[in-house]
């Protein structure tokens, strides 16, 4: 979900009933928590690293080879995250929920990044953790690959997976073979 819909959800409102109040709340809730976790963003704080072994993956990926990132948080976390971790120059393509016609599971995002790198959709692959990521994957027509690291366990991923990673080294032989 959109930070908006969660922020309205969580605020008990019903959208069925009310949908003008729901979109008005959720906006407001979702703009307001937005600004502050894109806020929070801060390398010295150590509150914005990745995974271990993650930037030394997204650096082993060979350069001719085109990287993007789709997010369900707004895009400005992901500029922000990226930034950070002074990978931002390696993605050719960064969106996030808000800014594009609909958020995951839908394929709408995944369908955008591929469309700005070039590739065809049945030639990419997908990296993520959750049961919305292998549905857009999915609905896209991408390879998914699923990391069991995150939020999710493996049992909620495999539905919507083509395959599935517990770690980082298993996710880096795929991605970048000898």
């Amino acid at each position: 979900f959109t930070t908006p819909i969660r922020m309205a959800t969580h605020a008990r409102l019903d959208r069925e009933k009310d949908t003008e109040q729901f979109n008005a709340v959720g906006k407001k809730l979702g703009q307001e928590f937005d600004d502050l976790y894109i806020g929070l963003v801060d390398p010295a704080k150590g509150n914005a690293g990745f995974y271990p072994g993650i930037f030394e993956l997204i650096q082993a990926i060979p350069g001719d080879v085109k990287v993007g990132a789709l997010t369900n948080a707004a895009v400005a976390y992901a500029e922000a995250v990226l930034s950070a971790n002074n990978v931002r120059d390696r993605f050719a393509s960064v969106h996030g929920a808000d800014d594009v016609a609909a958020a995951k599971p839908a394929p709408d995002g995944l369908l955008q990044c591929c469309s700005e790198l070039g590739v065809a959709p049945e030639h990419a692959i997908y990296v993520g953790d959750s049961p919305s990521d292998g549905a857009a994957a999915r609905a896209a027509g991408c390879m998914s690959l699923s990391v069991t690291w995150g939020a999710n366990p493996a049992e909620t991923l495999a539905a919507n997976s083509d395959g599935m990673v517990s770690t980082v080294r298993q996710l880096r032989s795929l991605l970048c073979p000898d």
